[in-house]
Formats: structure tokens, sequence, C-alpha cells
């Protein structure tokens, strides 16, 4: 799916039945990112500085920075005033303001994916297509037969690409859990008139044949997923704008 982005709704506002799927760049100008770096916690601050490259720090800061800016702007507060929740596994929530509001986010190089939805478990991942990435391997250590088996029946030139799909979108069901990696051989999919399905899901309280997954195409080069414990919620695509 190549999905069309739009500009940021009036109002932010997410039903039941919706995913607000946002799209930031990372890649934002000095002047911003100190302004961004003005509405982190202490705890965040302190995480910031531990990144031993300038470049990995500073999409540090433009992520968390944007995800509150965003998450404000649906919880009508200002955003160092979002506080945050982490799962046993590290899975963010939102603390205060008590709200239904969910979300996920997964970035990569400069690019980061948001998923918003009320109510419902959601879980987005990201990657890019890498020239040294052996594809193959990583299945037969990470995946299930039958995906290995899906990967081998692929044209060595879009074997990567089909890979990160199922990739992608074992990570966004994972995220969505809320198990992480850990949960890798709970998952399997598999692709449907090259659409990805979820086949098996273990140990949740959702059937896999109620959970929604949708492969995207975010930008060049990189493929993403976005994961929904409901059968058929209403995709919105926005971007994020850096002077929001």
């Amino acid at each position: 799916m190549n999905p069309t982005w739009h500009q940021a709704p009036p109002h932010f506002s997410v039903s039941n039945r919706e995913v607000h799927v946002w799209r930031v760049d990372l890649a934002v100008d000095p002047e911003r990112l100190t302004r961004i770096y003005n509405c982190l916690s202490p705890d965040e601050c302190q995480r910031a500085s531990r990144f031993r490259f300038e470049r990995d720090r500073q999409r540090f800061i433009a992520a968390r920075g944007s995800l509150r800016h965003l998450l404000g702007r649906y919880l009508a507060v200002s955003p160092a005033a979002v506080q945050f929740c982490y799962s046993e596994r590290g899975k963010p929530a939102i603390a205060h303001p008590r709200s239904h509001l969910t979300f996920n986010l997964a970035h990569s190089q400069d690019q980061m994916l948001c998923a918003v939805a009320q109510h419902h478990r959601v879980g987005v991942d990201l990657e890019f297509l890498r020239a040294t990435l052996d594809q193959m391997a990583l299945a037969r250590r990470f995946f299930q037969p039958g995906e290995v088996a899906l990967l081998t029946q692929q044209a060595e030139a879009s074997q990567q690409w089909q890979f990160l799909r199922l990739w992608t979108g074992k990570e966004a069901i994972l995220k969505a859990v809320g198990t992480g990696l850990v949960g890798l051989a709970a998952v399997e999919l598999t692709l449907a008139d090259e659409q990805l399905q979820l086949m098996r899901l273990e140990g949740d309280r959702v059937p896999a044949s109620q959970w929604f997954l949708q492969s995207l195409t975010p930008a060049t080069d990189c493929i993403g997923a976005v994961a929904c414990d409901t059968p058929a919620p209403q995709l919105q695509f926005f971007q994020w704008e850096s002077d929001h």
C-alpha cells in the first residue's frame, strides 16, 4: 500500500473505528530541535545524553518531542504535560492525562511512524532496505518454516522487500501486543493475494482472525506496517509538519 499523506486535520480526534497513522520527518533544524528538547521530561533528557553519536541523539530528541507535540494535540494539553508509563517489556502508554488514547511508534533513519487509536491496541514498524542485509539467514533464524518457504519462492531481486514486509508485519503485531521480539515464535504470517495476513498468534485474548494488519510504503526504499486488534479500522494517513 502506497498511502496518500494528508495535512493535519483541523481537530485532532480519533474515533473507535479509526486508526490515524502519522509520518514524521526527524531531520529538523537546530532551532526546532531546541524547542522540542525543552518539552522533554528529565528522564528523556537523560536518555538523550547517553547516545554516543550526535546524529542518534538528535533523532531521539526529534522523535520524543514530536510524539509529545502530537499526543498533546489529541489530549488538549501542552507537550510537556504528557506523562508516560511503561509495561514490563518497555511498551509506552499515556499515564496522564487519563485517556483511552493508545499509540505506538517506530523510527528508522530520519523517518518515524506513529499510530494513534482509541481503546484498541495498535502497533507500527518501519525498516529501510539495506544492501548488506542477509534476509535469508535472518529468516531461517527467526521465521516459521512456512514464512521461509514463502521467501524462497520469491525472485532474488524481491526477496529483501518481501522479507521486510513479513518482518515489519510481525513487529507491528508484537508491538501492539507488547511482547516485542521475544514473542516472534508466537506469530506466523502469510501473503494472500500479495496482502499480509496473520495466520497464528498464540497467547493473546484476540483471535488471529480478528486482527488487522496492513503493509505500507511510507517513503522511497522503506517499508512499514500497522496492526490493530480490531478487524477493519478506517485508516487515516497524515503528515506531521515541523512547524506544529
